[in-house]
Formats: C-alpha cells, structure tokens, sequence
C-alpha cells in the first residue's frame, strides 16, 4: 500500500519566520494608512506619529538580530518574498517596503525569476541601495519587453559596480550592450558563472568582456590587457547569441578555467579554429560540457581530439544524419549524453564506447532500446521523444538489463514489447512517464507487477491506455512507495470510478496524488491510425 499521511508541523524555524512575516505585512498595511492621513490629522501630527518614523522603527526590530542569524533570517524572507509577490498584488507597495526592511548586505542570493517584478519599478534603485553584499543574481528568461531590456541596462552596469563580491550572475537574455559586459568585466572579480543565454552580443561584444582596453582585433591580446574574471571564470552560457566561432576562439584562449560554454553551438567551430585539427588533449582539458549541432564529423573529431574531460555531450542535427563515433572512445568521463536525429546503426556505435553513461536522451526514431539498454549497464535516466523500434533485442540467457534505471520518460508511443521489457528489467525505476503504450491492458500490467513488483517506484503516469480501475487498486497493493499516479483520465475509468478512488484515497489517508489530466500534447489522430493499423495486423494473423 502506498505511504500514509503524517501530519508533521512546520519547524519552529519556519514558524517562527512566518510570524515575524505577517507581522511585518500588518505593520506595513497599518503604516501606508498613517502616510495616507498624517498630513491632514491634527492628532498625528500633534504625537509626532508619522509613517516614515514608524517604518524605521520596524528597521531597527531586525538589526537587533546576532549577524548570524540576521544572515540566516534576511536571506530566507528574502526568498519567501520573491518566491510569493504575486500574493501581495492587492496591496500597492507591500512588496517594495517588504524589501525595504529586509533587504541589506548581509543578503547574499537575489533570484528575480518572477515576470511580474520587471514592472515595479521602485524594486530596482532598492536593490542598488541595499544589497551591497550579493553572490549571486538572477533574471529569468523573457522577463522584459524590448524597450524593458533597454531600459534595465543601467542598472545591471550600476549593480555589478554595487556587488563585486558576485560569483553566479544569470542575467539570461538581458544584456543588450556592450557597456554592460564591460562592468561585468571591470567590477566582477570573483565571478565563476555568467549566463547570457539568449542575449543580443556579439563576438566584439565578448572583448569589452575580457579586456581592460578593447581592441578591435581579437587575435592581439596580450596579458597585462585581461581583467581578473579571466582567471576566476568557469561557466560562460552564450547558448542563441550571436558569439560565432572566431568569439568561441577568443574566449577559450582568455579563459584558461573554462569547464562550459552552455548550449553553444560554436564550440567545436572555435577549438578548430585556435589549434587547427592537430592532437593538443591539454587544450580543453577542463571543458566537461559541449554542444554541437550540424553535419560535419570533423568537428566531432576537434571535440574527441581537444576534449578528453567531456562528463556532458550534445550530438544532433535538424535532418537525420550518419555520424562516426568511432572517436568517442576518448570520452572517459563522459556521464550524460544527449542524441537528436542520429542514425540508430551510429546511436550503437557510439554507446558501445561510452559504457559509464548514467543519463541518456535519444531524439531518433526507429531505436531499439534492447541493445541501449546492453551498451549502458549504468544508466539512472533515460529520456525518449521519438517513437523507438517495435521490436526489442534482448540479452541471451535471460540476462536483466536497465537493472541502475531509476528515472523513465518517454514522450511517445511505445509497443508492448518495448514496455514489457523496461517494467519488468528495471528493479530500481522511482519515476515512469510515459505517453501511451500501446496494447496494455490489466492483465498484462498484472504479469509484469509478478515479476517485477516496483516496490521502489514513487511516480507513474501513464497515458492512454486501457487499464481500468482493478489496475489501480492492483498498483495500490504492489508499490509501497507511490506518492503519484496517472493520468487517470485517460484510462478506462468512469467519473464515478475516480470519485471512488478519491473517497478511498481520502478514507485511507494514503499519501497519494492521483492525476487526471496533466495537459500533455498528443495527436490523438496518430493514436487512432495505431488503432486502426494494430486491429488490421490481428485481423491478418487470424
């Protein structure tokens, strides 16, 4: 039976930080109806009352905290702040006089991800005032409009001079201009991530970047030119900018830490650019992440001959293509991979040099996941989006395979076969996702819950298939652990059948979530024709 629910009050902690929080929403509330009468009440102005006063009163109840705790206290309001403005919409400037109290420099961490921030404008100046001390900053992607990306420039350029004690700054698709990258460059001394993924930069943009005095030519540079981030930086994101390989080249030869350039597609480019095809393993010894889409091997050779140290790797193509991997045993390291649009003869060359894979992501169709699952006895998570091969090739002997495989998502359709062999390989599988698999019904979920009973598995969703409700109660008593189960409503189960699994989920106090739609995109035309085409084959085997 699944987990039962416990009733485990907050920590004191957290209680405690929330009292402290509504007290000081209240205290806001009470104070913005003081600033709105103290100029026109004789009785305020004869006590001497009036918003501002009160406002700092409130300041001073948390600078009594130990600098520890204030540390500890300040961070977290912070991000319960941020976390949760859209609660705080009904009352104009609750928000910003939140921050106000709470925000100084003993605040290390800012993640403004939230859109609906872009637009309170009284936030930003708040920030360059208070939080001097900052480690890391974060904008989410498509937070501001085109004229919004303008005008937040000043203010990254004012805030990187503010904090320069930053380490991780993610600022994603805001940066416009070059004046921006050059306080980064000036002020951030320490910095060890900068994502710009997105942003509208150049390859001459990446100079002002680097150097203390730009030059248009990015081949002379000389030492004594580089600010210090060149020696501090390890991650720089430049995944849909504008950056082709002659900026890659540039930034590989100033950076001499680099572990990643994101999702950039120009990295191969570059290497091949700054050493030519000759061996030099010591050139990116320390890259552990690379991208590469297109259709030259040769750049896939640059990566296996420059890149030793890769632990993450990205191979695909928009049209199908043949790949050689026969360099890929040089990837010792290699721990995840990803594959779009890869021929499945190349998909098997290449998993029979990488055997330590523990995460794979396959974008080709036609895969026989039989022979994966042979090639990667350690996977932990596997990631399909493309219909596999009907047909699986399974060891001799009756050999497990997938026997590490905790994690299974697979946005497509697959066969019985297919199915049969992951549910009853895979002993360790936590979370299973996938679209439809074709053919199920309770009887075979019953024989492959006999041989292989999931006691591990916490997640399942499944959808449309033709299990009913005897599926359900059947998942119920063989998987101790299952916290989440669906998607109900497109299994055989009447509305009144769920109603029932409600009630008894309820009755039981199961800790169980049980789904009924999670709003996944299928072509339901494509199910039909499977229909249609599975029905014609029984019709012909009869």
């Amino acid at each position: 039976m699944p987990p039962r629910r416990a009733i485990t009050p907050p920590p004191l902690e957290e209680l405690c930080l929330i009292e402290v929080m509504n007290y000081l929403e209240k205290e806001l509330i009470l104070c913005s109806q003081v600033r709105r009468y103290q100029h026109n009440s004789l009785l305020l102005r004869r006590r001497g009352i009036d918003a501002d006063s009160l406002v700092a009163e409130l300041q001073r109840h948390l600078d009594c905290l130990p600098p520890l705790l204030s540390e500890m206290v300040r961070q977290r309001m912070t991000n319960k702040l941020l976390k949760n403005s859209e609660s705080m919409a009904n009352y104009p400037g609750l928000l910003v006089g939140m921050l106000d109290i709470v925000l100084n420099k003993e605040v290390k961490t800012l993640e403004m991800e939230d859109f609906r921030l872009c637009n309170d404008f009284e936030i930003w100046p708040l920030v360059l005032k208070k939080c001097t001390g900052l480690k890391r900053f974060v904008l989410g992607s498509n937070m501001f409009a085109s004229k919004g990306v303008l005008a937040i420039q000043p203010f990254l350029s004012a805030l990187t001079s503010n904090c320069p004690m930053l380490t991780e700054l993610i600022l994603k698709d805001a940066v416009r201009s070059s004046h921006t990258l050059s306080a980064i460059g000036k002020s951030c001394h320490q910095l060890r991530i900068l994502d710009i993924t997105g942003s509208q930069v150049s390859c001459s943009d990446l100079v002002h970047l680097f150097l203390h005095s730009p030059v248009n030519v990015l081949d002379s540079v000389c030492g004594e030119d580089l600010n210090p981030l060149c020696q501090t930086l390890e991650m720089l994101l430049l995944g849909n900018t504008d950056v082709r390989a002659k900026g890659a080249a540039f930034v590989l030869r100033v950076v001499p830490n680099l572990t990643s350039l994101g999702n950039f597609v120009f990295l191969a480019a570059g290497l091949k650019r700054l050493y030519g095809l000759r061996r030099y393993p010591w050139a990116g010894r320390k890259l552990k992440h690379a991208f590469y889409r297109g259709q030259s091997n040769v750049k896939l050779q640059v990566l296996a001959s420059y890149c030793p140290a890769l632990e993450s790797l990205f191979v695909g193509s928009d049209p199908p293509r043949r790949v050689h991997f026969h360099n890929f045993s040089a990837f010792k390291r290699l721990r995840c991979l990803t594959l779009e649009n890869i021929h499945f003869e190349d998909i098997v060359a290449g998993l029979r040099h990488t055997p330590n894979l523990v995460q794979l992501e396959i974008s080709s169709t036609g895969v026989d996941f039989g022979v994966v699952g042979q090639c990667c006895p350690l996977l932990e998570k596997l990631i399909v989006s493309k219909e596999p091969s009907r047909t699986v090739t399974l060891p001799n002997m009756g050999a497990l395979i997938y026997t590490e495989l905790q994690e299974l998502k697979m946005t497509c359709t697959i066969s019985l076969e297919c199915g049969a062999m992951f549910f009853t390989n895979a002993t360790k599988l936590r979370n299973i996702e996938i679209i439809r698999i074709q053919g199920l019904s309770d009887d075979i979920l019953a024989s492959w819950l006999k041989r292989n009973p999931l006691q591990l598995l916490e997640v399942l969703l499944l959808s449309y298939v033709e299990l009913t409700k005897e599926s359900v109660h059947l998942l119920l008593a063989c998987c101790p652990c299952l916290m989440r189960l669906g998607e109900l409503g497109s299994w055989d189960i009447r509305s009144w059948e769920c109603h029932r699994l409600k009630d008894l989920v309820e009755q039981e106090k199961y800790d169980l979530h049980l789904v009924f739609y999670t709003g996944t995109s299928v072509n339901i035309s494509d199910i039909l024709t499977e229909n249609s085409t599975s029905e014609d084959e029984d019709m012909e085997e009869q």
